[in-house]
Order: structure tokens, then C-alpha cells, then sequence
């Protein structure tokens, strides 16, 4: 089975920042920086879409933090699904600090722009995305921060027998290496791949339902979206 299917797609993504009075969770000093922490909510796209479409964490999470000097890697763990959480880590003392999700240890922070990949093959999850597909920013000046999700979703409803997923942008860039600029309401620029692979994590063949492809915003002239089986 090879079928396609053809779509006039708007993308969009909602923006948002916050900062607020430094004021953060027990700092303490060590030889790296200090240790803290940042209680952390996803005012839109995470990793779980609930039944309302509201989102969570869940599980093991990390995100980058940027103190103005280091990408450092902030760790939360969460036994159920919940709209904020509690990352920990180490940074360097600064007035401000940038958060990106997920974290990326390759990402960089310069002149208010984030230097971060949208996946060009994503692992395909019922209900929901690959969780480490959908891009969220934020900053803030104390220990609260809201995280803004920058990239658009396409949901896809899928039949049985489908072992893959293509979308493709026509000859517009969906995904790979981006930019993101915060100052310009988290504007997402430069991506280099035209391609959006979605596929099961060992392989195995879809359950029927619904499952949702990462790519960067943007107007686009149509997508294309193949859907495979084992033979096709």
C-alpha cells in the first residue's frame, strides 16, 4: 500500500514570554555554578496531549538552560502525567535564563537566537507526538517559567497496515536545523529539510488512529503525505 494525499496547509504556532523578579528555588553553590531549580509549565504542546488537548509532562523529562554562558542540561522526574514540573540542574548565576525543550546539548544561545533541530525522522506515538519532535522556548527572571510551543503540528489519521509516514513540504523546508528568535516572537527561520519521516520506534507496523507530525511554522503550498506499508 502507497497512499497520498495532498492538503493546503497555514501553519501556525502560539506565542508568549514571561519574566518576572529574580527569586529562585534554594539555590546552592557548587564549583560549576549553582545548583537550582525551575518549577516549569508547557502553556501549550508537550509531551502528552490529554483529552481536552491540554498538555503535560510525563516521565523522565530534561530541557536546556541557558545562563548566558552554558547550555546546561536540567533533569525532571514525574511518576504521572502533570501540567508543570520541577527541572534541577546547575547554571552559572545571571539575570535572565532561557529555557529550550527538548533538551539539546548541541543547541546554542547567541544574541537572543536558539540554534536547535526539529527532527527530520520522528517516532510515531498514538495520540500524541514524538516527544522529542516539538520545540518549546521561554524565558524568565525568576524560579517560574512558561514554555511556548514554536513548531506546527499535522495530524494525520492513519488505517491499519501503515509502517511509515512521509510528509513532505513541496520543496519547502519543514524540519532540521533551525533558528528561533526570541526577540522577534520566537519567529522559527532556516530550516533545511523538506522531508518529515514518521515511523514506529522498533519498526513495527501502526495502530489504526490518529498520530501527529513536527514541523516549522510557516505558510506552505500544500504538503504531501505518503503513507507505507511493509510493501510499499
Amino acid at each position: 500500500m502507497k497512499t497520498r494525499f495532498f492538503a493546503a496547509v497555514l501553519f501556525f504556532a502560539a506565542l508568549a514570554s514571561c519574566t518576572k523578579e529574580p527569586s529562585f528555588n534554594n539555590p546552592t553553590t557548587s564549583p560549576d555554578g549553582e545548583l537550582m531549580s525551575f518549577t516549569v509549565q508547557a502553556i501549550d504542546t508537550k509531551t502528552v496531549l490529554a483529552e481536552s488537548k491540554k498538555t503535560y509532562w510525563s516521565g523522565s523529562e530534561s530541557i536546556s538552560i541557558f545562563d548566558g554562558t552554558s547550555n546546561n542540561k536540567f533533569t525532571a522526574e514525574l511518576s504521572e502525567p502533570a501540567a508543570s514540573a520541577t527541572f534541577t540542574g546547575t547554571a552559572a548565576t545571571a539575570d535572565t535564563y532561557v529555557a529550550l525543550y527538548p533538551y539539546n546539548a548541541s543547541a546554542t544561545l547567541s544574541s537572543q537566537v536558539i540554534s536547535t533541530v526539529i527532527p527530520a525522522s520522528q517516532v510515531a506515538v498514538k495520540d500524541t507526538f514524538d516527544p522529542s519532535s516539538a520545540i518549546l522556548v521561554g524565558s524568565s527572571s525568576d524560579a517560574n517559567m512558561n514554555l511556548t510551543n514554536v513548531c506546527s503540528l499535522l495530524k494525520i489519521t492513519v488505517p491499519d497496515g501503515v509502517t511509515s509516514i512521509e510528509v513532505e513540504g513541496n520543496g519547502t523546508a519543514i524540519a532540521g536545523d533551525v533558528s528561533i528568535d526570541l526577540a522577534n516572537g520566537n519567529a522559527v527561520s532556516g530550516a533545511t529539510e523538506t522531508k518529515v519521516t514518521l515511523s514506529k520506534a522498533d519498526d513495527s507496523v501502526f495502530e489504526k488512529g490518529t498520530y501527529y507530525v513536527a514541523v516549522a511554522p510557516g505558510t506552505l503550498n500544500g504538503v504531501t503525505v505518503t503513507l507505507r506499508d511493509a510493501v510499499n
